[in-house]
């Protein structure tokens, strides 16, 4: 998100929401044997939601994200897992983003952008 230029406040939002979207299924898949299958379903109609915020262009950072936001949104209750409300599963978009399975702009190396951060992190100090 940060390279795809959204603000510091979209970014902490989307880790807040993120974190939200992993408790929820860390719990749910403790105990009930189908929660993986839903797991797998939602996050197939977070994809496609991404297809379709990206279809007429390459959006990215901030449009993408409202866009997201927006198709979510959009989202009946009865498409969304029990207990799962919009704004987590807008955390699933940001897992899947933590995967590199959502791009909120230019694809890069996760890898070299950490090394080139820490590179300069040490020259500072």
């Amino acid at each position: 998100m940060d390279v795809g230029g959204c603000s510091d406040n979209a970014i902490e939002r989307a880790l807040s929401l993120r974190t939200d979207y992993q408790d929820y299924w860390r719990h749910r898949e403790s105990g009930d044997p189908t929660a993986r299958v839903e797991r797998k379903q939602l996050e197939r109609l977070l994809h496609r939601l991404s297809d379709r915020a990206t279809e007429s262009a390459q959006p990215q950072g901030a449009i993408l994200w409202r866009r997201m936001q927006s198709e979510i949104d959009t989202l009946e209750q009865e498409q969304l897992p029990a207990g799962i409300d919009t704004d987590t599963a807008l955390g699933g978009v940001c897992d899947l983003a933590g995967q590199c399975k959502v791009w909120f702009g230019p694809r890069f190396d996760i890898d070299a952008v950490i090394a080139s951060r820490r590179t300069a992190l040490e020259a500072e100090t």
